[in-house]
């Protein structure tokens, strides 16, 4: 599991310590990158979603490249959008 248990764990109410566990593991090159952008997409869909995009994005951050594919797929604007807004709280910090 990526971000370990213990992390995770120490930090329910979010998702920061392991998206960064994520992002440094990941490197940002290829299928890396994916990997960073599902859990950029997830910590926003956490943070900044209705209780159902919550939930998807808790999912999210539990499920293995293939599921995440799904669910990338299934809820294409979603993703779009909360990796939109991911990107602009990064801009602004």
């Amino acid at each position: 599991m990526v971000g370990g248990g213990s992390c995770r764990k120490r930090e329910q109410s979010t998702t920061r310590c392991s998206l960064h566990t994520a992002v440094a593991e990941a490197g940002g090159e290829g299928e890396n990158m994916k990997e960073e952008e599902k859990f950029a997409v997830a910590e926003a869909m956490i943070r900044h979603g209705g209780s159902f995009v919550k939930a998807l994005g808790q999912a999210l951050m539990l499920a293995d490249s293939d599921n995440a594919e799904k669910i990338k797929t299934a809820f294409k604007e979603y993703w779009e959008k909360y990796w939109e807004i991911y990107k602009k709280v990064k801009e602004n910090e």
